[in-house]
């Protein structure tokens, strides 16, 4: 049988394109990266394009750094660079070529991880549209997720797996999980200390639902169990590459690059923030939308909020005297907020259309009424 297409699914698609072909004009215009666009392995890029090169000419992992004369261990995880020495060597195309098209790729996926995630929570393709929008005009978000280097994988994959959470597909969730593990340090932080919270804050709202402290325990592990197993199971992946790569001489992470490189003083004005731009304004709106939704259920309105809560944590990490890449979380603060602005946008949107339909349908029922009767000849 012939299917056609109504007009609210025929809008749905032009929409979904829009936003696809935006990704890929963001991507292939180099328009936050220009350098990338031109050379897939210029300034850091060429470091992993480097490891990649020593995977498909070695068939192993560069054990040591490749630069200072390559005597030092190298902390970087092997995901990345793995996966472009794979693609390279399947689809027989010149390494620059592969991380070039991986990245156009990566961008698109990006922008669907955001359409596929709001569309879920909201059930609005509107709200999903914009949120992809929001993502794919992010300055922070973008320089990063469209650089040809492993975490624009990793800002992708935390997506993913918020959005395997959502759906509690344990199998897709673990696997997300695990890909962040073993490509970015940053993004793994992102997604394991959102899953931490996600969980910590469901036990704590059934336990304020009067139940008994074991049985909360046990309601909490059943409802958030694919972020649980797949929180852990990222943290033990990376923790033993880390033991792998450094043995016991750096329990404390300080030997990574990513927890040398101290940024105090750079805190975010968050008033600033929020005021600053269009997306961000919808973003504080969705903050206070999100918990008076009656759309979403608490259990996604909660995996939202984690995620949130998670990102301002890392944005503000100076405060509790950390003080690391303080700038650089806001690629992961950006994500939360261009989801809550999506939510806030699917909000609005039910608070004007639900008063309107009803309005409209009043006046037609009135118009009914009183139109006279026709009797019979």
């Amino acid at each position: 049988m012939e299917r056609h297409f109504d007009s609210h699914e025929i809008l749905e698609v032009a929409g979904l394109a829009i936003v696809i072909g935006l990704a890929l004009y963001l991507s292939y215009s180099g328009d936050f990266v220009v350098s990338s666009s031109f050379l897939p392995t210029y300034d850091n890029s060429m470091l992993h394009a480097a490891r990649a090169r020593v995977v498909m000419d070695s068939q192993h992992w560069a054990e040591t750094e490749v630069v200072f004369g390559g005597v030092s261990k190298s902390y970087h995880l092997p995901f990345g660079p793995s996966v472009f020495a794979a693609l390279s060597e399947f689809g027989s195309l010149d390494l620059w070529w592969t991380i070039r098209l991986f990245n156009v790729f990566t961008t698109v996926l990006l922008a669907l991880a955001f359409y596929c995630l709001v569309r879920s929570l909201t059930k609005d393709w509107r709200a999903a549209c914009v949120a992809a929008v929001f993502a794919l005009s992010s300055t922070n978000l973008m320089s990063w997720g469209t650089r040809t280097t492993p975490i624009s994988i990793g800002v992708v994959m935390v997506i993913f797996g918020l959005y395997a959470v959502h759906k509690r597909w344990l199998l897709a969730a673990v696997l997300s999980g695990l890909s962040v593990a073993l490509d970015h340090q940053p993004s793994l932080l992102a997604l394991a200390i959102s899953l931490a919270v996600f969980a910590i804050a469901g036990f704590f709202c059934e336990l304020l639902g009067r139940r008994k402290a074991l049985e909360s325990v046990w309601i909490a592990i059943d409802r958030h169990s694919e972020a649980i197993a797949t929180g852990a199971l990222a943290f033990l992946a990376y923790f033993a590459w880390h033991l792998r790569q450094t043995g016991l001489a750096c329990l404390n992470f300080k030997c990574l690059p990513q927890a040398a490189n101290k940024e105090f003083g750079k805190s975010i004005d968050l008033a600033g923030y929020f005021t600053g731009t269009v997306q961000h304004a919808f973003a504080a709106a969705g903050i206070f939308l999100l918990f008076a939704s009656r759309r979403i259920p608490k259990r996604d309105r909660l995996l939202a909020a984690a995620f949130f809560a998670a990102t301002l944590i890392l944005v503000k990490n100076d405060l509790l005297g950390i003080g690391v890449f303080t700038e650089r979380f806001l690629t992961y603060f950006d994500e939360a907020n261009a989801i809550l602005a999506g939510i806030a946008v699917a909000e609005i949107l039910l608070a004007i259309e639900e008063p309107a339909e009803s309005f409209i349908a009043t006046i037609l029922h009135y118009g009914k009424r009183r139109s006279p009767q026709r009797g019979l000849p």
